[in-house]
């Protein structure tokens, strides 16, 4: 299980993970980026917590669709 992963990779497998759609293997990986990229897990820390805030958004004052795309958006960000 080892194969390391790029800085791209792992913002695409945080996207995935978001979604719910990594494999065993992937969320490996992952973590062990993450434990040596402190970029990466910076970038992990943000991005949930934008997810998080663009989630607790009351209904009446965004659009579900809007929401949904913001929060597509802010998953498939692919700056590392």
């Amino acid at each position: 299980m080892g194969h390391k992963i790029t800085c791209a990779q792992a913002v695409d497998y945080l996207s995935k993970k978001e979604e719910g759609k990594l494999t065993l293997r992937q969320r490996y990986q992952l973590w062990r980026h993450l434990m040596a990229c402190s970029l990466c897990k910076l970038f992990k820390i943000q991005t949930s917590q934008l997810i998080r805030s663009v989630r607790q958004v009351p209904p009446d004052t965004m659009p579900a669709t809007d929401k949904a795309v913001l929060i597509d958006r802010l998953g498939a960000e692919k700056n590392c």
